[in-house]
């Protein structure tokens, strides 16, 4: 008994302690988020695959961080993404009790000219989990089934909504590559997609991610019903290249249009899973979410969840996505003119 009451008698001196000998900067970080909630704020809908990644990495987010906050994931879709830009640029807490994961095309919005003018140079990046490869594909009795054939063929291609990312690549490859797309607008997202292609309504479509194209169409692939017409991403993905799909960078037309492609896959490409902080966010909160954030997507459980899950994750750190974002916003005015054409709507 005085054994048990001389511990308890001094467990506050041992706790400070203890306290002492922890870094400093641990010990503050502790300090803040004990007791918190960290937002995940989702610029989509609740079924897109910006709000799975973010269920999936929210509880090792909790893990991770110093304190082990509640994290809760909200979603704010509307605009194409930009109403969640806006929120997190001018109203969002900046404190460090945030971070979200924003359509690509919202942070290039800027860039471009067009819808809010938020400047994402000022948000804070977090880090990437998924280095977002795109494609096109088409049925397998589609009019033409090899890009080759798609620059003499006619193609009805499915997209979402003007402005999109499956417009874009539409628009880009139409002008870039000599593709004889037509986009039919209107469909509501990957699985409308799929299915109006199925159905005979469109031959394909592009812009697709291809992690989530394997995960859910390995079969229709499998069976020839579906085919990939053409690959979309920095580099060559070899299972890719073995189904014979080109890649995108060896079907443009001018060093020019190249240049501009290659601004506009790169950033999307790095900025597919990626997650920012609130301008102004302090580095010492910044610096605690991207340890935390690097640490979950390295967690043994979390990449066996995602294998059953047949989610790709890629460790990309926040200052590769910055940079990437700095490359567009500090691009030649030629080039990003020339972008600027390419992704603009047929007249």
């Amino acid at each position: 008994m005085t054994r048990a009451f001389n511990l308890r008698k001094n467990s506050k001196v041992l706790l400070v302690a203890v306290a002492a000998l922890l870094p400093s900067s641990l010990a503050r970080s502790e300090d803040f988020y004990a007791n918190k909630t960290l937002t995940i704020l989702v610029g989509s809908s609740v079924s897109s695959g910006f709000a799975t990644y973010s269920q999936l990495i929210g509880p090792y987010m909790r893990k991770h961080l110093p304190g082990n906050p509640t994290v809760v994931v909200r979603a704010m879709p509307g605009a194409g993404g930009s109403t969640a830009a806006l929120h997190v640029f001018r109203i969002a807490p900046k404190d460090g009790t945030l971070m979200a994961t924003l359509t690509p095309n919202a942070l290039m919005d800027k860039a471009f000219g067009t819808r809010v003018q938020v400047d994402p140079v000022q948000f804070g990046y977090v880090g990437g989990a998924q280095r977002a490869v795109r494609i096109c594909f088409v049925s397998g009795d589609a009019p033409a089934t090899t890009f080759k054939d798609a620059q003499a063929t006619k193609l009805l291609m499915g997209s979402t909504q003007v402005g999109s990312l499956t417009s874009d690549y539409n628009n880009m490859l139409m002008r870039a590559a000599g593709a004889k797309f037509h986009t039919v607008l209107g469909y509501e997202g990957p699985g409308a997609l799929y299915l109006s292609a199925e159905r005979g309504e469109t031959h394909g479509a592009c812009g697709l991610e291809w992690s989530a194209f394997k995960s859910t169409k390995s079969d229709m692939l499998r069976l020839g019903k579906l085919k990939i017409l053409l690959q979309i991403g920095a580099a060559p993905v070899d299972e890719l290249t073995k189904l014979g799909a080109p890649h995108a960078w060896d079907v443009i037309n001018s060093a020019d249009d190249l240049a501009a492609m290659k601004l506009y896959v790169n950033f999307q490409e790095l900025l597919g899973k990626a997650y920012v902080t609130p301008p102004d966010t302090p580095p010492e909160r910044l610096a605690d979410l991207r340890k935390a954030f690097e640490a979950a997507i390295r967690d043994p459980d979390l990449l066996a969840q995602a294998a059953k899950m047949k989610l790709d994750i890629d460790v990309i750190s926040g200052d590769e996505i910055k940079g990437a974002v700095e490359a567009l916003y500090t691009a030649k005015p030629e080039t990003l003119k020339r972008l600027i054409d390419l992704v603009a709507e047929p007249k």
